[in-house]
């Protein structure tokens, strides 16, 4: 079940400069899901994707000059929450698209609807999954085209 559709909102307008993203980050500190979410993906056609089980190894991560076209992170993880982490990259570091999953919508904090929310026990997870990432990687990829600081 998809929470927040109406997130292909702000793209246009938001998506910061540097060279043209290719990955996909995943980041949930439980391993199964990344690994599960990773086989649908490869499924589905997406061959560079990068896991993370700690929020703060992704900020390393983008802080080195990797650039994700898309994030999918968990909300609820020990270091920080998804949230968290996704406004601190917006702070800091630029906006990059992002979809958030959570098995517990009870637990979404302030901030959570900037965000399109991805129910994990949904029957449509999956198909879901792969619809929004279709949405915001040819946002991306259109945005990109019209704007030379997305030029390798």
């Amino acid at each position: 079940m998809i929470r927040n559709t109406s997130l292909e909102y702000r793209l246009a307008g938001e998506i910061g400069g540097g060279s043209m993203a290719k990955s996909i980050v995943l980041v949930d500190d439980f391993p199964l899901t990344l690994q599960f979410i990773e086989y649908h993906l490869e499924q589905a056609g997406y061959t560079d994707i990068i896991k993370f089980e700690n929020p703060l190894d992704v900020i390393s991560y983008i802080q080195n000059g990797n650039n994700p076209l898309v994030i999918v992170t968990d909300f609820q993880m020990p270091q920080m929450n998804g949230v968290e982490l996704l406004d601190h990259i917006r702070s800091n570091l630029g906006v990059i698209p992002a979809i958030i999953t959570t098995a517990d919508h009870s637990s979404l904090t302030p901030g959570a609807d900037l965000y399109p929310i991805l129910e994990k026990g949904s029957s449509n997870f999956i198909a879901d999954l792969l619809v929004l990432l279709k949405k915001l990687t040819s946002v991306s990829k259109v945005i990109c085209i019209t704007d030379t600081s997305c030029i390798p």
